[in-house]
């Protein structure tokens, strides 16, 4: 089963980094995904990079156990053509909505 989702952070102040996620699995296997994420990545500013980079990068295909993010640049050598993963708070989510905040608790169902 193929799970699309949105993963990304959400700061102090409110502002949004996510993107597109494909990742197979259940939603419960997405939440263990992102606290993983989370717990492995040490600290806030290191999970941002990752999602930016995957905004660059085509997607996430799906979160390594060990907390690295393999995207579809990664797997095929795809880059975005423009904002298509990119999602902020201006844009309407896709699926599931998990964010990291910057405290590194996970965050489910944000509502904008």
């Amino acid at each position: 089963m193929s799970t699309h989702w949105t993963a990304g952070v959400i700061d102090n102040d409110g502002n949004v980094t996510a993107c597109y996620v494909n990742f197979d699995g259940s939603p419960r296997t997405a939440w263990r995904a992102m606290r993983g994420l989370a717990e492995r990545s040490g600290c806030f500013e290191a999970v941002l990079s990752k999602i930016e980079r995957a905004q660059r990068e085509g997607g996430i295909r799906r979160i390594e156990s060990n907390g690295e993010l393999e995207t579809y640049g990664d797997y095929r050598g795809e880059k975005s053509k423009g904002n298509e993963w990119v999602h902020n708070s201006r844009q309407e989510w896709l699926g599931t909505t998990l964010l990291i905040r910057e405290d590194m608790s996970v965050v489910s169902g944000y509502s904008l």
